[in-house]
């Protein structure tokens, strides 16, 4: 019997195979956002930098969750390194002025 907001995955490796079955990432991630503001801006900014890793997945909540398992699998490294690459990005685009400098929070 399926109980909603909670998923398992299956994740295929070279080396393993990774089962997992919890509350979905994306929701207890929703369920940290107190702030209305704050719960209206922030899935879109998830959002921008789920796509900027061309992460598979339907839903923001589908493409979390297969984040969330790449993460599992690899290490906190990987992880660390993409944030890294993404705000790399981001600073070169407001150097190139397709972005404003406010659009970027430090």
């Amino acid at each position: 019997m399926a109980i909603r907001g909670i998923r398992s995955k299956t994740v295929m490796t070279e080396e393993t195979t990774i089962i997992t079955t919890a509350l979905s990432c994306y929701k207890k991630f929703l369920f940290t956002l107190k702030a209305p503001e704050t719960r209206r801006q922030w899935p879109n900014r998830l959002q921008v930098f789920l796509d900027f890793l061309n992460l598979e997945g339907l839903t923001i909540e589908d493409k979390a969750i297969r984040l969330y398992n790449i993460i599992q699998v690899k290490d906190t490294k990987w992880f660390e390194d993409r944030l890294i690459v993404f705000f790399t990005f981001q600073n070169e685009r407001v150097d190139k002025r397709e972005i404003s400098p406010n659009t970027i929070k430090n």
